[in-house]
């Protein structure tokens, strides 16, 4: 068998750290898996726009899906939205998808708008 067309997968997994991403919140240590599933991964980026934003109406499901149901009602109880946000990015960095969550930007007032 050449090595060329061949790559074990299940030696790459051995190697992966399997240790939980724990994040202590209003004195409670929370648990999350040490990664991703892929469907996971997935299902998230069906819910972003062309220019890599995510629209506030899929932020809920998005947060569901890297949190768990579980953990998100725990903490979404206990902390302000930027907390929850840098939450979310400190898990993003956890599991190597970076740590920006994305939002779409406002959209400008007209000019007849007081500000």
């Amino acid at each position: 068998m050449s090595t060329k067309r061949y790559k074990d997968f299940d030696a790459a997994k051995e190697a992966r750290n399997d240790d939980p991403v724990i994040v202590k919140v209003a004195g409670e240590e929370i648990e999350f898996p040490p990664f991703l599933s892929a469907q996971v991964v997935l299902n998230q980026m069906t819910w972003l726009e062309e220019d890599g934003s995510l629209s506030a109406s899929n932020l809920p499901l998005w947060f569901k899906s890297v949190f768990g149901q579980e953990n998100l009602e725990k903490i979404s109880s206990k902390v302000d939205f930027e907390t929850l946000q840098e939450i979310s990015s400190f898990l993003l960095e956890q599991y190597g998808l970076g740590g920006d969550l994305t939002t779409p930007k406002e959209t400008e007032e007209s000019g007849d708008n007081p500000k």
